[in-house]
Formats: structure tokens, C-alpha cells, sequence
């Protein structure tokens, strides 16, 4: 399951990335916002947060002017791990490397870099080599 969110600065991008998931028959749940108007991007990313703490099979992604404050806010949560990512190399490397489940974009990304991206960060599985492993576990150990 993918979980969507976004707040008013992600929310037209987050809506054509909804068609593009339901045209591919990607399952998901857009858990907010639902209008343009001004609203707190945090509670959001703790909506998408939650979803995929509950089960670490299942990924989020977030939406905001920048994705900055939203991969801060996601990363609060323990085993989440959210990155801003807007080039297809780096979805790749953030998710087989530091195992990301969380990805935030930029609200002024075009449509079609968006694509690409999700549909990357859904296909690309982490790498479990010792060394990534470890790095991980280590990252794990700040959580508290």
C-alpha cells in the first residue's frame, strides 16, 4: 500500500499523481489534505508517518512547497525513514542504500519527473549487503 499526503502547496501534484496510480492500478489511500487552502504540512506527514510505522511493507509519499518540512516532520517517527528526492539516481540509491519508505517531493516538481520517481522508489528494493545492513542498524540505534 502507498500512502499519499500532502498539504496545499503539494496538493495539485499530489492529485495528478493519484491519477497516474489509479491508471496503473497501484494501490493507495490519500490520507489529506483534500482543498488548496492553507493547512499544517506536519500533520500530514504524521498521517503518512503512522500508516507506514504500522507496517514496514507499506510506503508513504509526501507533498509539500519544498518537501523539506515534510521529510523533517516524517522523520521523527521511528522506522521512518523519509528523504527529498528529485532525481531519478537518488531514489535509487536512497532506497537500496538507506532504505527509505517515505518519499517527499517537491510540490513544484513537473508531473512526469513525479512519475518516474514514484514509480522507482515502488520498484526498487533495499539492498541487504552486511555493510548497508549495518549502516542502518546504526541509524536504528539513534531512534529513541
Amino acid at each position: 500500500m502507498l500512502y499519499l499526503g500532502s498539504d496545499h502547496g503539494g496538493f495539485r501534484l499530489k492529485n495528478e499523481l493519484k491519477a497516474y496510480l489509479q491508471r496503473y492500478s497501484i494501490a493507495f489511500e490519500d490520507v489529506g489534505t483534500y482543498t488548496e487552502e492553507s493547512c499544517d504540512y506536519p500533520i500530514f506527514a504524521e498521517k503518512v508517518a503512522t500508516c507506514v510505522e504500522k507496517n514496514s511493507t507499506h510506503r508513504g509519499v509526501l507533498i509539500c512547497t519544498s518537501g523539506v518540512g515534510m521529510s523533517i516532520a516524517a522523520n521523527k517517527f521511528n522506522g521512518i525513514y523519509a528523504a527529498r528526492l528529485t532525481q531519478l539516481e537518488e531514489v535509487i540509491q536512497a532506497v537500496k542504500h538507506n532504505g527509505i519508505n517515505v518519499l517527499c517531493l517537491p510540490g513544484n516538481l513537473p508531473v512526469e519527473t513525479a512519475y518516474t520517481l514514484i514509480k522507482t522508489f515502488l520498484e526498487t528494493s533495499s539492498d541487504d549487503s552486511e555493510r548497508h545492513v549495518r549502516r542502518r542498524r546504526l541509524i536504528q540505534s539513534f531512534e529513541k
